[in-house]
């Protein structure tokens, strides 16, 4: 019996239908004739041609410059244009005033302000969607909190080599000193509570608000013990600013594995 009357008579016992077996019978066909062995130099052009279409392994630092255009992206650029004019507007009053005190006491405000909105109850609601990513949750809100404070802390700098160049007497690396531990340590303050409370707002009020405090009371402590303790004259005090950033870098830690371990129970 030819091979084509074998294969379309098991069809037709298969399908029950002479019609239906003949109109399969072509593909049938093809699908029993053996495989060819293909030549080696086809395989390599193949292979050659995949290689080309696959994509290409990043290096480590267009990753990282990935994650940081990424992440620039995420921030609300509300946060990007309130740091630059509140910051442009402390500048001012200061050489409105002839005072660099005043720019020391404004830039932990913006700098605490601006990181209080970085994390609260929409962005802990996203955190699953997050988790599928190749990249942590925990990386990528850490380079959030990178790319905001190195902004405020650009800014921050700009603005006090205007004001050493502006105004008579005023030294710079004695002015950069005397906001940038305070600055510091209100912005981890700031993070860790809006991590824990997830309440943008109450991270923000209780940040400023210790701050403004410290301010107030340390005016008007003058030989008054008991206002000046209340002062928390440790937070601008030129002894305890190493204690500060000290402060700053564990009070990051502790919100960042508070959320790892708040995470960790929600699965």
């Amino acid at each position: 019996m030819p091979e084509d009357e074998s294969l379309f008579e098991k069809l037709k016992a298969d399908l029950g239908d002479e019609a239906e077996a003949s109109a399969l019978l072509p593909m049938v066909r093809k699908l029993a004739r053996p495989i060819e062995a293909s030549p080696a130099g086809s395989n390599q052009a193949l292979v050659e041609l995949l290689r080309r279409e696959l994509p290409r392994r990043q290096r480590r630092w267009q990753m990282h410059r990935a994650l940081l255009n990424s992440q620039m992206r995420v921030i609300q650029r509300e946060l990007w244009l309130a740091s630059f004019m509140l910051m442009a507007i402390g500048v001012a009053l200061t050489i409105t005033q002839a005072n660099s005190l005043v720019f020391a006491m404004i830039a932990p405000f913006i700098a605490a302000g601006g990181v209080a909105f970085l994390y609260n109850e929409t962005d802990a609601a996203i955190e699953e969607l997050e988790n599928s990513l190749p990249t942590s949750s925990t990386l990528l809100l850490v380079t959030r909190l990178m790319l905001l404070f190195a902004f405020d802390l650009a800014l921050a700098l700009v603005g006090s080599l205007v004001l050493a160049v502006v105004l008579p007497g005023v030294s710079l690396l004695p002015l950069i000193e005397a906001w940038f531990a305070p600055m510091t340590f209100l912005t981890s303050v700031a993070f860790c509570l809006s991590i824990v409370l997830l309440d943008t707002f109450a991270a923000l009020m209780f940040s400023l608000t210790l701050w403004a405090v410290h301010l107030l009371l340390r005016t008007r402590a003058d030989g008054n013990v008991w206002l000046w303790v209340a002062s928390l004259p440790g937070l601008n005090a030129s002894e305890t600013r190493p204690l500060l950033l000290l402060a700053a870098v564990a009070l990051l830690a502790s919100a960042l594995l508070y959320r790892a371990e708040r995470e960790r129970y929600a699965k």
